[in-house]
C-alpha cells in the first residue's frame, strides 16, 4: 500500500496539481456564459480566492444541490472525493459522516464523531441534529483534513459547513415542487427583502412527505415514511454602517415511520455452520432460531413492529458584525437549540420478537462564539473564543427475546433449566437473556477554547500562516442499566450451560463519574506562488477529541467505562490550477495522518452470547491517501468534472480488551491490529456532464453524473458479512429554464440502473442475525421552480 501511495504522490507532484477547496461559491460570470467559477472562500474567517488558500475543500452552492437531487444533509457525499456517509436506523436515522475514513460509528446521541458540522456557523452537537432537510441554501462546504485552529471542537477529521441564503434590501424568492417515484412529494420556497430601511429579512420552508418503497410482508403494508417539515426565519438589522445583527429563528419536525431494515441470516440451513457472506447476501440463511427471510427481495422486509419515529427540534441565533475600525472587526455568535426524538426500531429485522429497541432521547446545547478580526498590508489574523454547554439525556428499552416471554413466565423457576437445556436444545448458548434491558443517562458537555490564527506575506512568492487553539473540555455523566427479567440464566458451575436463573427488576449498572482534559493544537502552513495560475501548498496540523462514556446499549459495568481523548498530526501537500486561461482546472493533494489513541466504535460477542458494543482507544491510527479533482469547458456549452480518491488507513497495535463477558467474568480480548476503519473505501471516483443548450424560447441544461465507491466495511473488526460490495449510482437530469418568466422544469432519474446496494449493516452474530439498510432503488421525478423578484 505504501509503495502504491508513493507512486501517487510522485505523479500528483509531477503533474502540478493539488486539492480543489472552497468554502463558499460566488460566480462572477454572467448568466449567459459558460466558464469556471471564480470561487471565494471563507475558510480563514476571511474572504479570500479560492486558489490562493492552502486548504483542503470542496463545495457546491444551492443550485448545484438541486441539480443533483440532495434534499438532506446525509446526502453531499457523492460528489466529494474521500468522503462517505452511513446512516443507522436509515435514510432519517443518525448519520455517519466518515472524511478521509475517519468518522465513528456510534449510535448514541450523546457522542459526536470527529466530523464536525456546522449549520449557519453553529456547531451542532447532537448527532441527531445533523440530520435535517437542505432548503434556501446558499453553500454546503467540506472542509478535509483537522481543522484544530479556526473550527476547533470535534474536528480531528474535518468539518461540513451549511449556509442558508440570507435576506438583502431585493425583493426576491422561490417556490420549488417536487414530485416522484412511491409517492414522494416536497413543497419548498424562500421569500426575502427589505421591510423597513434598516430591516431585511427572509422566510423559508419545506415540507415532505412519501408513501415508502418498502412493502412490509409481515403487516401487508407499505412501510411510509416520516412526514417532515421544516422552516427558517432570517432577520438583519443594519444599527449603523459598522454594526449589523443577524436573528435566525429555525424549527423542524419527523412524524412517521423510520426506513427498516432488512433481516439477514447468517446460518448455513444444511449444515448449521455459518454461511459464506455471499451466501449469505442472497437472504437464503436462517438465523439461530431457525427463521429465515421470507423473500430475497431487498425491498421486502418483514418487521413486526412499527418503526416509529418522531423528532422536533428548534433554535436561535444571534450574531453581531461590528466593524470597530477599517481594519478590525468583531464578530458574536450566540445559539440555543433544543431536540427531542423517539424512535421504535426493530433491531432484528424479522417477523418474531428477538431485539427491539425504544429510543426516547432529548438534548440541548448553548453556544457562544467571539472573534476578533485584522487585516493589515499583507497580514491578516484572527483572535478567538468558544464555549458549548450541552446537556443529552436518554432512556432507552432494549427488548431481548421477547418472543419466549410468554413461555418463560408460564414455567415455575425450578423447571426452567431443564427446559432450556432439553426443549430448547441449549438456548443460553446463544442469549444470555431474556427480558427488558432499561437504560436511563444524563450527561452534560462543558468546552471552553481560545484560539487564534495569523497569515502573512513572506514575500511576493511565499506565504505562511501560523494558528493554535487551547481547549478545556469536561463532561459528566449519570447512567443507570436495569435489567427486567424474564430470564437471566448464570452458569455457575463453568461448564458452560445454565444452572441459575433470575427474574424480575435486577440493577446491573451504575456510573457516576466524571472525565476532562485539555490540549494545545496547531497548524503551520506554506504556500508557494508558482504564477498566477500555479500555486503549491502544504501544512502540517494537529487536532483534538475530547475523552467520554460510553452510551449505547450499556449491559455491563465493563462496558460503562469512559474512553480517552484522541490526537491527530496531519501533514498534507498540495498543488492548485487554473490553466489554458481559466479553461481548466486541475486540483489534488496528498495527506498523511498518524493519530494516537484513536477513538473507535467497537462490537464483541461475548463467550455467552451477549453482545457488547464500545467506544475503545486503538494505540495508533495510521491514514494516507491522495485527491484529485479536476473542473474544465470541454467547449464553450460542454462542461466536464472529474474527481478521484485513494486511501490507506490502518488501526497499529490496537489489542481491544475493554469488554468482559457480564456471565462468565471473562475477559473478552480481539487483536485488531491492521484493520481499516468503517466506511473507508480504498478508491472513490466521480464525474459529472453538463451541456447546455440555447433555444429561442429558454436554455436547456443535460446533465449527468455518476459516483462509485469501492467496498467498504461498516464495523472497525471488517467482519465480511457486514461489507458493502463497491458500486456506482448514475443520475440524470434534463432542465429546461425559460429566463423571461424564470420558470424552470426538470425532468430527473437517481439510481438509473437500480443498483441494489447496503447503506449500513448492524448485527446481532449470537443469534444468527443481520440488519441491513438499504439504499434507494431506481426513482424518477419531475421538479417545477419559479424564481420573483
Amino acid at each position: 500500500m505504501k509503495k502504491t501511495l508513493t507512486a501517487v504522490s510522485i505523479a500528483l507532484a509531477l503533474n502540478s496539481i493539488g486539492v480543489y477547496a472552497a468554502v463558499s461559491i460566488e460566480s462572477t460570470a454572467t448568466p449567459n456564459t459558460r466558464s469556471i467559477e471564480v470561487i471565494e472562500v471563507k475558510a480563514q474567517k476571511r474572504t479570500q480566492n479560492v486558489q490562493e488558500v492552502g486548504i483542503a475543500v470542496s463545495a457546491f452552492s444551492g443550485d448545484d444541490l438541486r441539480s443533483m437531487g440532495i434534499t438532506q444533509s446525509n446526502e453531499i457525499a457523492a460528489q466529494v472525493p474521500n468522503v462517505t456517509i452511513g446512516n443507522n436506523g436509515g435514510s432519517d436515522g443518525l448519520p455517519l459522516f466518515f472524511i478521509r475514513g475517519v468518522g465513528l460509528t456510534d449510535f448514541s446521541n450523546a457522542n459526536s464523531g470527529p466530523i464536525a458540522i456546522y449549520s449557519n456557523d453553529v456547531y451542532l452537537k447532537a448527532p441527531r441534529s445533523q440530520n435535517f432537510a437542505l432548503f434556501d441554501i446558499e453553500s454546503v462546504e467540506v472542509l478535509k483534513g483537522p481543522q484544530g485552529t479556526l473550527f476547533g471542537r470535534n474536528t480531528s477529521g474535518g468539518a461540513i459547513l451549511f449556509n442558508s441564503v440570507k435576506p438583502t434590501d431585493d425583493f426576491e424568492g422561490n417556490i420549488n415542487i417536487d414530485a416522484g417515484s412511491f409517492g414522494t412529494y416536497a413543497v419548498e420556497g424562500g421569500i426575502g427583502g427589505a421591510l423597513t430601511e434598516n430591516l431585511n429579512a427572509r422566510l423559508a420552508a419545506r415540507y415532505s412527505e412519501s408513501e415508502g418503497h418498502q412493502d412490509n410482508l409481515f403487516t401487508g403494508d407499505t412501510q411510509a415514511q416520516p412526514k417532515k417539515w421544516a422552516a427558517r426565519t432570517t432577520f438583519i438589522y443594519e444599527v449603523s454602517a459598522d454594526l449589523n445583527i443577524t436573528a435566525t429563528l429555525e424549527a423542524g419536525s419527523k412524524d412517521g415511520a423510520n426506513t427498516a431494515g432488512k433481516f439477514r441470516g447468517i446460518i448455513d440451513p444444511a449444515t448449521g455452520g455459518l454461511c459464506s457472506p455471499k451466501h449469505s447476501q442472497t437472504y437464503t440463511c436462517m438465523n439461530a432460531l431457525g427463521e429465515f427471510p421470507v423473500s430475497d427481495d431487498p425491498l421486502e422486509v418483514e418487521n413486526n413492529l412499527v418503526m416509529d419515529h418522531t423528532e422536533d427540534y428548534s433554535s436561535a441565533t444571534l450574531r453581531l458584525d461590528w466593524d470597530l475600525t477599517d481594519n478590525i472587526s468583531f464578530v458574536s455568535i450566540s445559539n440555543y437549540m433544543e431536540l427531542e426524538a423517539f424512535q421504535a426500531d426493530d433491531t432484528d429485522g424479522g417477523s418474531t420478537q428477538i431485539l427491539e429497541l425504544f429510543l426516547d432521547e432529548e438534548s440541548d446545547q448553548v453556544t457562544q462564539e467571539l472573534q476578533l478580526l485584522g487585516q493589515y498590508d499583507d497580514s491578516s489574523w484572527v483572535l478567538g473564543m468558544y464555549y458549548l454547554k450541552d446537556s443529552a439525556k436518554a432512556n432507552h428499552d432494549y427488548a431481548i427475546l421477547q418472543e419466549f416471554a410468554p413461555i418463560f413466565n408460564s414455567i415455575p423457576t425450578d423447571t426452567l433449566v431443564d427446559y432450556v437445556q432439553g426443549a430448547l436444545g441449549g438456548l443460553y448458548g446463544l442469549a444470555g437473556s431474556t427480558g427488558v434491558f432499561n437504560e436511563i443517562y444524563d450527561q452534560e458537555v462543558e468546552s471552553v477554547s481560545i484560539f487564534g490564527q495569523y497569515e502573512t506575506k513572506l514575500s511576493e512568492k511565499w506565504n505562511l500562516t501560523i494558528g493554535a487553539r487551547y481547549t478545556d473540555e469536561k463532561t459528566t455523566m449519570l447512567l443507570d442499566t436495569v435489567l427486567d427479567a424474564n430470564l437471566l440464566p448464570f452458569d455457575v458451575n463453568g461448564d458452560g450451560s445454565a444452572d441459575m436463573f433470575l427474574r424480575g427488576a435486577i440493577p446491573v449498572v451504575h456510573l457516576d463519574d466524571e472525565v476532562s482534559d485539555s490540549n494545545l493544537s496547531g497548524k503551520v502552513g506554506l504556500n508557494y506562488q508558482i504564477d498566477e495560475n500555479v500555486m503549491l501548498y502544504s501544512s502540517v496540523s494537529t487536532a483534538f477529541k475530547a475523552p467520554g462514556f460510553n452510551t449505547s446499549a450499556v449491559f455491563s459495568n465493563n462496558e460503562a467505562k469512559s474512553f480517552d481523548s484522541e490526537e491527530v498530526t496531519a501533514y498534507e501537500f498540495g498543488v492548485k490550477s487554473d490553466l489554458l486561461d481559466n479553461q481548466l482546472r486541475v486540483n489534488a493533494s496528498i495527506f498523511s495522518y498518524d493519530y494516537e489513541n484513536m477513538q473507535v466504535y467497537t462490537s464483541r460477542v461475548t463467550q455467552s452470547g451477549v453482545p457488547a458494543r464500545f467506544i475503545d482507544n486503538a494505540a495508533e491510527g495510521e491514514y494516507q491517501g491522495a485527491e484529485l479533482e479536476v473542473i474544465t469547458m470541454l467547449t464553450e456549452d460542454l462542461k466536464f468534472q472529474f474527481g478521484f480518491g485513494y486511501i490507506d488507513a490502518e488501526l497499529k497495535d490496537f489489542l481491544s480488551e475493554t469488554s468482559v463477558d457480564p456471565v462468565t467474568g471473562v475477559p473478552v480480548v480481539e487483536d485488531l491490529s491492521g484493520a481499516t476503519t468503517a466506511f473507508t473505501p480504498e478508491y472513490t471516483a466521480n464525474v459529472m456532464l453538463n451541456y447546455y443548450w440555447e433555444m429561442q424560447v429558454g436554455l436547456v441544461d443535460f446533465q449527468v453524473d455518476y459516483s462509485w465507491q469501492d467496498e467498504v466495511y461498516h464495523n472497525t473488526d471488517n467482519t465480511p458479512y457486514k461489507m458493502t460490495d463497491a458500486y456506482g449510482l448514475l443520475n440524470a437530469r434534463v432542465m429546461w429554464t425559460n429566463e423571461e418568466t424564470d420558470l424552470s422544469l426538470s425532468v430527473w432519474a437517481k439510481n438509473i440502473t437500480d443498483e441494489e446496494y447496503v447503506s449500513y449493516t448492524s448485527g446481532l452474530e449470537s443469534l444468527g442475525i443481520l440488519n441491513d439498510s438499504i439504499g434507494l432503488p431506481r426513482t424518477v421525478g419531475v421538479s417545477l421552480s419559479y424564481q420573483f423578484n
